[in-house]
């Protein structure tokens, strides 16, 4: 039954990296594209997941079909029209790819967490026994 818990938490965590990426990529206009949709393989190589949890993960579907029919978060706020200095634009590049990498790292993150938190009580048990429970 643990086992089955792990993967659901599993499954919650890809949903929610995926929802940072998409929202992030999206402000930065660098969603990889291809055939006019979004490169699935990409975002998935990206976020270090199998392509297959975009079939195998429902909340996963829901967010990239929501994303694909056009509810995607509002980038106007961020284009601005007319020129704008390069090192500008570098800036706000870096900063892009920065909570990018922030959002995939807290995903990690709270994940590692919850897996030591399902082992805690392994190291609990060791100390005062002197063996393991199994």
């Amino acid at each position: 039954m643990s086992e089955n818990r792990s993967k659901r938490e599993l499954g919650q965590c890809n949903a929610e990296r995926l929802e940072a990426y998409l929202e992030a990529a999206s402000r930065s206009n660098a969603i990889p594209m291809a055939n006019g949709r979004p490169n699935r393989s990409k975002i998935a190589e990206a976020l270090g997941f199998s392509r297959s949890v975009f079939q195998q993960n429902p909340a996963v579907a829901a967010i990239m079909e929501r994303f694909e029919q056009g509810d995607r978060p509002d980038v106007a706020e961020v284009r601005k029209p007319g020129r704008r200095d390069p090192r500008e634009v570098e800036k706000d590049r870096r900063i892009e790819q920065l909570e990018q990498r922030l959002a995939s790292v807290q995903a990690e993150n709270r994940d590692l967490k919850d897996r030591l938190r399902q082992s805690k009580w392994l190291l609990d048990e060791l100390p005062t026994t002197g063996r393991l429970p199994w």
